[in-house]
């Protein structure tokens, strides 16, 4: 073979080969997970082995290219057309109306016809249909060869339909932009295929020229990797957060199936494409639906969603604050969550809420909360008997002298538990400091005056002292009650009216005492 011969045959394949070669690895080095990398991947280079096939196929004799034609270059062209119905039809969105079993095996019906091609491939019969002239060799302008370019035409049309249609069915302007200018690229192949197969070409390009339009799809990929961030690395992007982020991540697909998840989101009990709702549901929060599903749904980011769980093998519920977004996953819809465990932080916070709203001693209400707690029903429930009430220790002073400041400390917390018993689960117990406290009853059926609700409590603490060793210490209280809202429609009525007729009560038993003496 001449030197100048090998050097057109080096520029007409080795050259579009390379290139074929190098488009194709930039593609997979961009995410080697995605099935439209793969499939471009392997377009690309079923393009490369045509061209090398090409090649190959012009250093040897013209009575091998029939052989060339039989086991190469038309399993190679069966292939693309394949791959590039799977290619088309994924980029967009199209595979969406096919179901299984259909997708994706009916893009592959035409590479099964590879096997029964070779299987009854008879190239001794093709042999005399290739000749030489000059550097290309060609093969005879027959029926076959016209049949093949208008087989090669018609398999565009799939392929710009898809295109044409998928606009409706991507979910950016930027995914429509990139299907408009690949459908115009279909449309310049469809051109160039007809006319680099036109016969007076022969002898001025190599033969088949046609099969260089694969360079058109080649650089038409590469173009759209760039310009419309096409085939990109969505690994690169969601790296640091999916697989470095010390949080479960839990990605879920637009029909809101279960697709990926972090090594830390293994602590929830994780099955693949598991739906959202049952996930919801067998962890028993199907309330944050739809302060999750519909806002993600309508574009909307949420944030700091809380769910309490409670684990399989966890000690105690744990707490967890929901963010998360859509976003667009291999250019379709997904939706990525961020689950943060805030169960210590939970905890403090109840402490120090406790801590703010309780008193220290006796876990009762402490001021400030019995005065909001009484301002919240006084405004909700205008019209509601209910019965305030006001308690102070008598000889408290006395027990502290004499028992010590742990034993006054027992007594009012004793005083706090009797008086809660005694109000029920429907009242409320506070104290204001000191010995004094403030209760409120709302159970009007059982205690249907303040005088009874007066004398009950007392005979209710004369019974139940408070017992240290041998020594029973009587718990006597002074008591004044006022009746919401017919004596007072504030908490200052009636905590007045109540402070006035408690020491009422005190005052009378201090008289009482003297007129003893």
């Amino acid at each position: 073979m001449q030197v100048t011969n090998f050097t057109i045959y080096f520029i007409a394949y080795i050259i579009p080969a390379s290139l074929m070669l190098s488009f194709s690895f930039i593609v997979i080095s961009r995410n080697r997970f995605s099935v439209e990398h793969w499939l471009s991947f392997l377009m690309l280079n079923t393009y490369t082995i045509l061209y090398m096939g090409e090649f190959v196929r012009h250093i040897l004799p013209a009575a091998s290219s029939a052989y060339f034609h039989d086991y190469v270059t038309t399993p190679a062209g069966i292939i693309i057309l394949s791959l590039g119905l799977h290619f088309f039809a994924k980029i967009s969105n199209m595979n969406e109306v096919l179901k299984k079993p259909l997708y994706p095996y009916v893009f592959y019906v035409p590479a099964f016809l590879v096997v029964v091609h070779i299987f009854f491939a008879n190239p001794e019969e093709h042999v005399n249909r290739y000749v030489r002239e000059g550097p290309w060799i060609y093969i005879y302008l027959d029926d076959t060869y016209f049949i093949t370019m208008l087989v090669s035409c018609l398999l565009l049309i799939p392929y710009y339909v898809m295109l044409s249609k998928g606009k409706k069915r991507v979910y950016s302007k930027r995914d429509e932009q990139l299907l408009t200018f690949m459908s115009r690229v279909v449309i310049v192949v469809f051109l160039a295929t007809v006319f680099l197969g036109m016969p007076f070409l022969r002898g001025i390009l190599p033969p088949k020229p046609f099969y260089y339009v694969g360079l058109l799809f080649g650089g038409a990929i590469i173009y759209s990797m760039y310009r419309y961030n096409f085939l990109s690395n969505e690994n690169d992007q969601y790296e640091t957060l999916f697989e470095l982020n010390p949080s479960p991540v839990l990605i879920f697909t637009a029909d809101w199936k279960l697709d990926e998840w972090n090594e830390s989101a293994k602590l929830f009990d994780l099955k693949q494409h598991i739906e959202f709702d049952q996930l919801v549901q067998y962890y028993g929060v199907s309330h944050i639906l739809h302060q999750t599903k519909i806002p993600l749904e309508q574009g909307m980011t949420i944030r700091d969603i809380e769910v309490s769980v409670k684990l399989l093998g966890a000690p105690v519920t744990q707490h967890f604050l929901i963010d998360g977004k859509r976003f667009l996953k291999n250019r379709k819809i997904a939706y990525f969550f961020i689950v943060r465990d805030v169960t210590r932080e939970k905890e403090a916070m109840t402490k120090l809420e406790y801590i703010a709203y309780h008193d220290q001693l006796t876990g009762v209400a402490n001021r400030g909360s019995f005065v909001k707690l009484s301002e919240r029903f006084i405004e909700n429930y205008p019209t509601t008997v209910a019965y305030f009430g006001l308690l102070d220790l008598d000889y408290f002073k006395a027990i502290n002298d004499f028992y010590g400041h742990q034993v006054g400390d027992d007594v009012l917390r004793r005083t706090s538990q009797l008086l809660q018993q005694f109000v029920g689960p429907s009242g409320r117990v506070g104290r204001l400091g000191g010995d004094e406290f403030v209760f409120a009853i709302v159970d009007i059926e059982a205690f249907p005056s303040v005088e009874i609700i007066i004398k009950r409590l007392s005979a209710y603490y004369k019974a139940n002292g408070l017992v240290i060793g041998e020594d029973v210490i009587p718990i006597i209280p002074s008591i004044g009650v006022s009746t919401y809202p017919a004596e007072g429609q504030t908490y200052d009525e009636l905590y007045s009216l109540a402070d006035i007729r408690m020491y009422s009560m005190k005052n009378e038993r201090k008289v009482r005492r003297i007129n003893r003496k």
